[in-house]
């Protein structure tokens, strides 16, 4: 078995992480900054997406505010301090776009992102696309290099996702701003690949995004 650094391996790459003693498997998304015009040159590295998602829960309890959300709290604490720490040490502390005080608040990008080590992705990053809802979705992302825009056969199959082996639908951090309650709604990937929307207390996957220095640190080719 040969092994080379995590910043030369390939899109589409299986990468094994230790967490809490077990292996979990992170697909590379993307090498690089995905789109300097919204992302901070913090976010330039090397994209890890879980390939299964860590555990279901719900994005908040009452509001769509993801900066104070419980995914957020539990992905920068329990979760993080799980990852083994030769691991931990190679993650970035990074500024990624949002939408602040949520559905109804303003779009935060660039040096003005949410400072984050982990984070659940954005319907643009998967490649979600939309058009009647355009204005009251954020613009809180790029579509990553592993995914495809649209809602194509080969598009929907690359966002799906499972726990423990079977398929779930997850969270996405963007929300959606609905008349009735601007702050009560966030947006999700179902099962087949597409998305949709559900207030914040649902209970749905949560799966887990990291972005590496991956100069220093070595993996299985």
């Amino acid at each position: 078995m040969t092994h080379i650094r995590l910043s030369d391996a390939a899109v589409g790459s299986i990468i094994n992480i230790p967490i809490n003693g077990k292996i979990c498997e992170f697909i590379l998304v993307h090498s690089g900054n995905p789109n300097s015009a919204i992302y901070d040159a913090s976010c330039s590295g090397v994209w890890l997406l879980g390939k299964e998602c860590c555990k279901e829960d719900s994005w908040g309890s009452d509001q769509n505010i993801y900066e104070t959300s419980s995914i957020h709290q539990y992905l920068n604490g329990e979760f993080f301090t799980g990852i083994d720490s030769k691991v931990q040490s190679h993650i970035k502390t990074v500024k990624i776009p949002y939408r602040k005080s949520g559905a109804d608040g303003t779009d935060q990008t660039g040096a003005n992102g949410l400072e984050t080590k982990a984070f659940i992705p954005s319907m643009h990053e998967l490649g979600h696309t939309h058009d009647y809802y355009a204005g009251k979705i954020p613009v809180d992302g790029s579509c990553l290099a592993y995914f495809l825009k649209g809602d194509s056969d080969e598009a929907v199959a690359l966002r799906k996702a499972t726990l423990d082996g079977m398929p779930i639908a997850f969270w996405q951090r963007t929300q959606i701003h609905s008349i009735a309650g601007p702050r009560a709604w966030a947006n999700y990937t179902d099962e087949g690949g597409g998305w949709d929307s559900a207030k914040v207390n649902v209970v749905l996957g949560i799966r887990p995004m990291l972005i590496l220095d991956g100069s220093g640190l070595w993996v299985d080719e």
